[in-house]
């Protein structure tokens, strides 16, 4: 057994005390991952964020089996793709090994007791329905509109489920947007419409273990939208057997322009 994915990692309740402090009652912490090979270039059909907000106390119930399964196999982190795929750390995986894994950690995410949410919006309709001022608005790049969906509607659960207290946001980090969501979080937290919000940190997903929870998550949610007629019940227990909710919001064609033609009444000046 190995121990090297435990280096530097964070405690989920150390994480929540440090960020949301001893006024917190509840400690929610939401976690958002995104995809690397898949909706973060215009080559590929969606641009998609996801994840699972849930309060410490939940989380900490799975960590500790968790790291015990990483270190079973001596892996440094859970990669849903590459565990898909057979990649990197899992290449020397057969897949009904993969399989078992991921079918394992499907498991744990079930009985976190929180709410997953995700939000995506296929990149022809993001070409070809959305107004180029709104484009403006979210630096052109689809992946920006729907995290700032994402965050809207975290913002609401908490208002509705949370008592009204901020969620704590965690990203898996990426280099490349970073920067425009801590951004995107600060106009939303200046705006005081959205109460729900925390505060917004990024982290690699192998320091924090639920945040491999939210790459599970957002890759079998894709695997949905791609692939609808593929029979997955093995593989989304989180949804299926877990005291959870889920709420994903998908753009495309037929649904994208009702969107827009109500933030032409709400919002105007957008367009």
């Amino acid at each position: 057994m190995s121990d090297r994915q435990s280096a530097g990692a964070w405690s989920i309740e150390e994480f929540a005390a440090s960020v949301l402090g001893g006024s917190s009652r509840h400690k929610a912490v939401a976690v958002i991952g995104y995809f690397d090979e898949s909706g973060t270039s215009a080559a590929e059909p969606v641009a998609m964020y996801g994840g699972m907000v849930a309060r410490a106390s939940g989380w900490a119930t799975i960590e500790g089996e968790w790291r015990a399964k990483l270190a079973e196999f001596d892996l440094s982190e859970y990669h849903a793709s590459h565990c898909e795929k057979g990649k990197k750390e899992f290449d020397r995986f057969q897949k009904p090994i993969r399989d078992s894994l991921t079918n394992y950690f499907s498991s744990l995410v079930s009985k976190v007791g929180g709410h997953a949410f995700g939000s995506s919006v296929s990149y022809k309709a993001w070409r070809d329905l959305v107004p180029e001022k709104i484009k403006a608005n979210y630096g052109g790049d689809p992946l920006y509109f729907v995290a700032a969906n994402l965050m809207q509607r975290i913002s609401t659960w908490s208002v509705e489920h949370n008592d009204g207290e901020p969620v704590a946001l965690m990203f898996a980090t990426h280099t490349q947007h970073d920067a425009v969501l801590a951004q995107l979080h600060a106009d939303f937290l200046d705006s005081g419409e959205w109460p729900g919000l925390g505060s917004i940190t990024f982290s690699a997903p192998k320091l924090l273990i639920p945040l491999q929870t939210s790459d599970l998550i957002c890759y079998e949610l894709r695997r949905q939208l791609t692939h609808p007629d593929e029979i997955r019940n093995a593989r989304i227990k989180f949804k299926n057997e877990g005291k959870m909710g889920m709420h994903f919001y998908g753009f495309d064609d037929s649904s994208l322009p009702y969107l827009i033609a109500k933030w032409a009444k709400l919002y105007p000046s957008l367009l």
